[in-house]
């Protein structure tokens, strides 16, 4: 979400030192559904991906089926060619390195200079914001920007879409001018001075971030608990699980004066009076006070906004790199900062030197294998108790979601048998015996053949779990997924 600070310093910047800057916001039209499937792949292969991660994507949307449903039927089964799977977790990664291939096509030339370095560019998913500060090189860019997304088989959402242009005046200091600002032969909207746009959640004007109306948030939504018929704990839970969250983006990011805070803060106490039949004269401290204080344990806007704002600029603080460069970024370097800050990706040794060709690059546990995410999650023994909680923690939830849906469930249940002892980690009754083994892969073992194994290995257990359980069925399946969450799709059926 820093790509409101980069944009409120831009705006701030440029008009503060009455310099020429266009703005457009470019919205592109349902994006997640619209990307193509070559887009992707091409995309992947740009960044030297491992083959077996492509084959397993293209391998995916190659067989993906689907149907359209009418009201008077559905359509036959057609294979797609555009947009990524809805709900999967890759959808998101796999579009932004898509889109990567955009923000490169932009050339380094045109931009606004902000912190010594060049910026043509944010992005977040697919709200994207263009800097220039000429209005030859807006619509430059905005060619550029119209060709490299049509090759993605993305499409600019003009209704949604807008250009800002700050003009230096000698007589008005800045003044808001209109070009002839087109995408294909279709002008774009412009702003006028008062008016008000949003971007990434925060109201913004020509200026910079707008004053936040703090009330008009809250108010509507306290209605809505106060006319529904339920009990004060419940309008509570509603408040402060809820409500108030609601705002805590705004008090973030956004601009609030104290008074608005403070004004809110009173708003929301006079309900709670109203729900709990609370005196006029109880303390305020009862209303924010810890719960194991005695208190209701409600967050206060006005401080919670203050210990926002500090634990989002300790982020700054504890960072070297947003310490340096946090201005001095390149479009495409903040952007894929932005986007890739959580991959679950745990550097080690091997990665460390990169770069570095005299850099130890074996596990540091001793092992002679070399120090990968892989290595170190799956085989080294320093993790080994972690894997373990992880597998138990795997195996309980799917005990319990199981016990959920009414079925009887035994834990690691101990079968003898002539050939060994074997021991599954769990096993389902319903009116059918289901035995379950959980494991957890590395990225060399072939997902489904894992999954065929475990059912091999407990195939034997047949006779001894009708005679333990009484069923007259047993079905054999396993809970195999590799470290990186992927599951294995005869798994997850």
């Amino acid at each position: 979400m820093e790509n409101t600070t980069v944009l409120d310093c831009v705006l701030s910047k440029f008009y503060t030192e009455r310099t020429e800057l266009h703005l457009a916001s470019i919205d592109i039209q349902k994006a997640f559904d619209s990307i193509a499937h070559e887009a992707l792949l091409r995309a992947l292969e740009s960044l030297f991906i491992p083959d077996i991660f492509i084959d397993y994507i293209r391998f995916i949307y190659l067989h993906c089926r689907t149907t359209l449903e009418f009201h008077d039927g559905r359509s036959p089964l057609f294979h797609p060619t555009v947009g990524v799977r809805q709900g999967d977790p890759l959808s998101p990664l796999l579009f932004n390195i898509a889109l990567d291939e955009f923000l490169r096509s932009l050339p380094d030339t045109i931009g606004v200079p902000l912190g010594g370095h060049r910026l043509n560019a944010v992005a977040f998913a697919d709200d994207m914001l263009l800097f220039v500060s000429t209005s030859r090189g807006m619509q430059e860019l905005l060619d550029i920007s119209n060709l490299s997304l049509g090759s993605l088989g993305l499409r600019i959402n003009l209704l949604k879409s807008f250009m800002l242009s700050l003009v230096p005046s000698g007589r008005d200091k800045v003044k808001i001018a209109r070009g002839s600002f087109r995408v294909g032969n279709t002008p774009i909207p412009h702003l006028g001075v008062d008016e008000e746009w949003t971007y990434l959640g925060v109201p913004f004007t020509p200026t910079g971030k707008a004053k936040v109306k703090i009330l008009e948030h809250p108010r509507p939504s306290l209605e809505i608990p106060t006319k529904a018929p339920l009990k004060p704990q419940q309008r509570l839970f509603f408040l402060r699980c809820h409500l108030l969250p609601g705002v805590f983006h705004l008090l973030a990011l956004g601009s609030a004066t104290v008074s608005s805070l403070n004004k809110a803060d009173t708003v929301v106490r006079s309900y709670f009076r109203k729900w709990l039949d609370l005196p006029v004269d109880i303390p305020v401290p009862y209303f924010y006070a810890d719960v194991s204080d005695g208190s209701l344990g409600v967050p206060c806007l006005r401080w919670s906004r203050l210990r926002l704002r500090l634990d989002r600029l300790r982020t700054f603080t504890s960072s070297h790199f947003l310490n340096n460069r946090i201005l001095a970024l390149s479009s495409v370097d903040f952007y894929c900062f932005t986007q890739s800050s959580d991959f679950n990706d745990p550097a080690g040794q091997n990665e460390d030197s990169r770069g570095r060709p005299n850099k130890i690059r074996n596990c540091r546990a001793g092992y002679t294998t070399l120090e990968t995410p892989n290595h170190v999650v799956q085989q080294c023994y320093r993790s080994h108790g972690l894997r373990i909680k992880r597998h138990n923690a795997i195996s309980y939830y799917i005990s319990r979601s199981l016990q959920q849906k009414g079925f009887q469930v035994t834990e690691e249940p101990v079968y003898p048998l002539t050939a060994g002892t074997l021991k599954p980690d769990l096993v389902a009754l319903n009116n059918s015996a289901l035995v379950l083994d959980v494991q957890v892969v590395g990225d060399s073992v072939e997902l489904d053949s894992a999954h065929t194994a475990k059912i091999v290995k407990y195939t034997s257990l047949e006779s001894a779990v009708k005679v333990q359980t009484g069923a007259k069925k047993v079905e054999f399946s396993s809970v195999t997924l590799n470290w990186r969450g992927v599951w294995s799709p005869a798994s997850a059926k």
